[in-house]
């Protein structure tokens, strides 16, 4: 629908994108493979997309007359086997969505979206407890803020439409939650963070090594940086993968949370490094979440990697914890 009027918006192009993995029979390796598909509103808003994975995140964008929205992600549980999702979007001209795909995909740079929304609530935590200075944003703006002692947030000068607010804690699950905003509107929407539970720590003593690969390399290393399960402990109290990548040198991280990616930061500034999970190439970067890390191996544009890794634009290899 229409933000302003409520009616219904056709030519809209909902644009949709999730990761199929296979096997490659010659190699016996897993392959990654990105599927896209698109929709366009009829005159009545409708859309539907037919043949999309259930149990699998979806990467869902609104475009219209060159505007993009939020990347927003969904999931259509395998029990349902339907999902029905409605958006709204304004059709009056506004600035782009900092992290549309589009701009991921094009390296373009856009400006912050905003608008005379406003959003308020209050976050809790383990036994409904008000937290206090929780990081919580709205995707693709430039409005980020910290809740007070009351655990509660305000954030102004958002565009009107389906957004995603964003709210990161230390040793909470990181949560992303649709909103409907409308201009000059107060929206209030309470966000309850699930508490991460750390088991007591347990000797355990083997004969060899958990991440045998990893051992071998730093063996006979002469190039990259490595980060063995001793130094990943500390490492595992933020959220996501590329929040331990982008602390290590030769490599940066464009976007936020489920939507960032990981460049080189020497030669091309489009120079995508080799990411490999458990063997499995071509990965996203938090396609494993850090509490998920076993061990690191990265190497930068310019280095030797591996032999069966390497591409040009660095490598960084990703062991998960066993």
């Amino acid at each position: 629908v229409d933000t302003e009027t409520e009616g219904s918006l056709p030519g809209v192009v909902l644009a949709m994108s999730w990761g199929e993995r296979d096997v490659d029979r010659a190699t016996l390796r897993s392959v990654n493979h990105e599927r896209i598909a698109s929709a366009t509103t009829d005159a009545g808003g409708w859309y539907r997309l037919c043949g999309v994975p259930t149990d699998t995140w979806l990467s869902l964008q609104l475009q219209h007359m060159g505007r993009t929205g939020p990347v927003i992600r969904a999931l259509v549980e395998d029990s349902l086997g339907v999902a029905v999702r409605h958006f709204s979007f304004t059709a009056s001209p506004a600035s782009g969505a900092a992290d549309s795909l589009a701009s991921h995909t094009n390296g373009a740079v856009v400006r912050p979206a905003t608008g005379t929304a406003i959003l308020s609530g209050i976050v809790r935590g383990l036994g409904d407890a008000p937290l206090a200075s929780v990081n919580v944003g709205v995707r693709g703006t430039g409005a980020s803020g910290r809740t007070d002692a009351l655990g509660h947030y305000t954030l102004r000068g958002l565009p009107a439409g389906t957004q995603v607010l964003d709210v990161r804690h230390l040793g909470y699950d990181p949560a992303e939650l649709s909103v409907e905003l409308r201009s000059g509107v107060l929206v209030t929407r309470d966000v309850h963070l699930r508490r991460i539970v750390n088991l007591d720590s347990v000797r355990v003593v083997a004969l060899r090594s958990r991440y045998r690969e990893f051992s071998e390399l730093v063996t006979h290393r002469l190039f990259g940086i490595y980060i063995g399960p001793e130094e990943m402990e500390w490492r595992k109290r933020v959220s996501y993968a590329s929040d331990v990548i982008e602390k290590i040198p030769g490599f940066r991280i464009s976007g936020e949370s489920f939507n960032a990616q990981v460049f080189s930061s020497r030669g091309s500034s489009s120079c995508k490094p080799n990411v490999v999970i458990d063997g499995a190439e071509n990965q996203s970067i938090n396609d494993v979440a850090a509490a998920q890390i076993g061990a690191i191996a990265a190497y930068r544009d310019g280095e030797i990697t591996p032999g069966f890794y390497g591409r040009g634009c660095g490598a960084i290899l990703i062991w998960t914890v066993r």
